[in-house]
């Protein structure tokens, strides 16, 4: 199915305008949306994932190497404060 019918299944109470909007907001545009979602690269269903998640009401952290630069004590802190 495309990914637009599929996603508008997932969350039905989402209009099918409002899909596609929060899926362009993930850069999924119209080419990937109406593509079906085994035709899409890795990169573009992690994405689409996240667009799911935000749909649902669920509040995601996306850390990319949080780590760097910190001494032990501050990855320490970082780490409890993530608990």
């Amino acid at each position: 199915a495309p990914l637009a019918a599929a996603f508008e299944a997932l969350v039905p109470e989402m209009a099918s305008g409002e899909v596609r909007t929060l899926l362009a907001k993930f850069g999924l545009r119209a080419d990937h949306v109406n593509r079906p979602v085994d035709e899409l690269s890795p990169g573009e269903r992690t994405r689409a994932s996240l667009a799911l998640l935000q749909a649902r009401g669920v509040n995601v952290l996306v850390l990319d190497e949080p780590t760097n630069h910190l001494d032990l004590e501050a990855i320490e802190q970082l780490e409890q404060a993530l608990e």
